[in-house]
């Protein structure tokens, strides 16, 4: 999806009141950061349907999928971020990111202990139905 231009030339309404600055910079920082937008709407001192709308007028995209385009921005700065300082530093964070993508643990099952359970599963087995009967269900 492309991302949303920025039109730079809306004109203020013909009578009522003026339109509120907006710093776009600020708003896509929290956004980016997780704040939803009645935060970012009261950072502002504005409604939020006043929020909603101009996003809507000036970036030519709802407020929903605004908000969602900068909060995976957001997200992929501080994986980044996080990505940086596990190879360069910190070790911790680099453990911590090998559990939640590689799905590594601290105790991983070596294939001994699981030829261990496996045994102990087919010894039970034994035990409950017979070896004949095993050797018959295995030549099925």
């Amino acid at each position: 999806m492309p991302r949303p231009k920025r039109n730079n030339h809306v004109s203020p309404p013909q009578g009522g009141r003026p339109l509120i600055h907006i710093n776009w910079s600020e708003v896509d920082y929290y956004l980016k950061a997780g704040c939803n937008g009645t935060q970012i709407a009261a950072h502002f001192n504005m409604n939020r349907e006043t929020l909603y709308d101009r996003v809507q007028l000036e970036m030519g995209v709802g407020f929903s999928e605004y908000k969602r385009l900068k909060w995976e921005a957001g997200n992929s700065q501080l994986l980044g971020t996080q990505y940086k300082m596990a190879l360069e530093k910190d070790k911790t964070m680099l453990v911590w990111l090998g559990k939640q993508r590689l799905g590594q643990r601290d105790d991983p099952k070596r294939d001994d202990e699981f030829s261990a359970e496996l045994k102990g599963f087919v010894d039970y087995l034994k035990k409950k139905y017979g070896e004949e009967e095993l050797a018959e269900l295995e030549d099925e």
